[in-house]
């Protein structure tokens, strides 16, 4: 809903141009005395004539002296009211009091309320230039003014930088200007300039909106009620067509005026008072300047704050902050400056995580390879933290592994095969158990060989050390050297051997001293060794004997025995 407010327009021939001065001064509806409803529910504006700053109306120090009322605008009224006002000229001026009672309805995006409009009446009034804005302020019980050039295109609002206090009086003059008619507008806002002196650097301007200055030009002021502009007081409103005409300052006195734009962190003193909030302030110093008279101070001031703020930070390793390196975990502080040029005071709360080794694992075994590593806080897919694997590619291989006889290191502690038990194999050619030749050292059974050696034909399956030999047919089937068996009455004496088999030390014992001939022969009926013996007890060293199969044949007058011998 558009809400517009229009001025009695007043023509002063004397100065040339138009100017309008709109003080309330009467009761009751505003549509009942020279404003017109254009838009909304009429009857909601009328003069409010309880007592305020200046009898019923608001004032401004060094502003002309305030007469009769002033009105109310609230949200969510829905009533706009505008009153004729117009310009020879593509410029005008509009000036007005404004108090902010309360945030009620007043919201962080805002609208406009007031400006002018390019008609008048009780219907179709439009293109409204410039739209004075109002908003709520980012800082508790505060607002904001802001100017709209016109509408259009893709406008941009701006907004003053000052947030200014709830029930604090503004005197606020926006213009309006354009090079000609069909240009684009300029709108410009002053807040709180000084009354009576020349026109100041605006403190705002805007060209954001496309509308240019309508063939119709300035043909009303109007006032707007809308949702998200609040709860405020408006008085002294004045059109015209220069700065003068809506900056009037009170009768001429040796009182002097001047304007301070300060900020600052926290606190702010001036003439030993202490502020603590922005705002817009009034100082009056009592006789203080040169000629005696009071001096009155409009000091606009913006209280920035100190900045407080925690971070809790886990890190791997060194942490970097604001170019300070902290190496340890801890809590510490660093006070710096905030964006506004306060202190900004951060704690650190800060947990360094010490860096480990983190080494391949590529056959996914749990054990990492020494030669590939990265250092890191926390585990890294395909690593681990160890680094005890031998053989990366071959997931069997591992300190957690099983010795197996392979030839392989597989539990990783630098030996091949160790704790497994190793034995003599001997090539078993006809499968009977036994075997012939230099024996193959082994810790598995190998295919064809026999861990018994012995064999005195190994082409015979049914020749073999232990076989039944049967006398007389010419085979040595037993391979104890001899055809057939000994006959017991033949014996006259009794052998054993132990241990046998043996590395190479045999110890014979006999049941009865006897003079022996001693012979060692090996399978080929060749001495090995010879010596006689008189003793119950003979002592064989065949150690310098290549491993294998021996006979033993023991020699007395009438007797002859052979024991099989094998060396390991």
């Amino acid at each position: 809903m558009k809400k517009v407010l229009l001025f009695t327009l007043i023509i002063l021939s004397v100065n040339a141009f138009a100017q309008a001065f709109e003080s309330f001064n009467f009761t009751g509806l505003a549509n009942a005395n020279g404003w017109t409803t254009h838009s909304g529910t009429p009857g909601e504006i009328s003069a409010l004539t309880t007592a305020s700053q200046s009898g019923n109306s608001l004032s401004y120090p060094g502003l002309q002296a305030a007469s009769g009322n002033r009105i109310a605008l609230a949200s969510p009224g829905s009533e706009d009211i505008n009153k004729p006002f117009t310009t020879t000229g593509t410029t005008g001026y509009l000036s007005f009091l404004i108090n902010v009672t309360d945030l009620t309805g007043l919201t962080a995006l805002g609208d406009y309320f007031i400006g002018f409009a390019a008609s008048s009446g009780s219907s179709n009034v439009n293109i409204f230039f410039p739209r004075i804005h109002i908003c709520a302020g980012t800082s508790p019980n505060s607002f904001r003014i802001g100017i709209l050039n016109t509408s259009g295109g893709i406008p941009t609002i701006s907004y003053s930088f000052t947030q200014y206090p709830l029930n604090t009086t503004l005197f606020v003059v926006a213009k309006a200007s354009s090079n000609a008619v069909g240009s684009i507008i300029t709108g410009s806002l002053w807040i709180n300039p000084i009354p009576g002196t020349t026109e100041p650097t605006p403190m705002l301007t805007n060209s954001t909106g496309s509308n240019t200055w309508p063939s119709t030009g300035i043909q009303s002021i109007f006032l707007r009620q809308a949702a998200g502009t609040g709860n405020y007081e408006i008085d002294e409103i004045r059109a015209g067509e220069t700065w003068a005409s809506v900056t009037p300052s009170a009768p001429v006195s040796c009182v002097t005026y001047n304007t301070i734009a300060a900020s600052a962190c926290n606190t702010y003193s001036l003439n030993n008072q202490t502020y603590t909030t922005s705002g817009t302030y009034v100082q009056t110093l009592a006789n203080a300047n040169a000629a005696g008279c009071d001096s009155i101070i409009n000091l606009n001031l913006t209280i920035n704050n100190a900045s407080t703020s925690t971070l809790n930070i886990t890190n791997c390793g060194p942490y970097i902050l604001n170019n300070q390196t902290y190496s340890a975990s801890g809590s510490y502080t660093q006070l710096t400056q905030n964006a506004a040029g306060c202190d900004s005071t951060i704690t650190l709360n800060l947990n360094i995580l010490s860096p480990i080794n983190y080494y391949q694992d590529l056959d996914n075994d749990g054990y990492g390879n020494a030669l590939v590593s990265q250092t890191a806080c926390s585990p890294i897919q395909g690593y681990v933290s160890n680094s005890l694997d031998c053989d990366d590619n071959n997931n069997a291989i591992n300190p957690n592994a099983t010795e197996i006889c392979d030839g392989l290191d597989n539990n990783c502690d630098g030996q091949e095969d160790e704790g497994l038990t190793f034995l003599n194999y001997y090539f078993d050619g006809d499968s009977d158990g036994f075997g012939i030749g230099n024996p193959t050292v082994s810790c598995s059974p190998i295919a064809g060989y026999a861990t018994q050696t012995g064999d005195c034909d190994d082409s015979n399956n049914s020749v073999y050390p232990g076989a039944t030999d049967t006398e007389g047919n010419g085979i040595d089937e037993n391979c104890d050297g001899i055809d057939g068996v000994v006959s017991v009455t033949e014996l006259q004496f009794e052998s054993t051997i132990a241990p046998n088999p043996s590395s190479g030390i045999f110890e014979v014992q006999l049941n009865t001293a006897v003079s022996l001939e001693v012979l060692v022969l090996d399978l080929n009926g060749k001495v090995q060794a010879a010596f006689t013996s008189n003793s119950n007890t003979i002592h064989l060293d065949l150690t310098q004997l290549n491993p294998g199969t021996y006979f033993l044949n023991l020699v007395s007058a009438s007797q002859q025995t052979t024991h099989r011998l094998v060396k390991l």
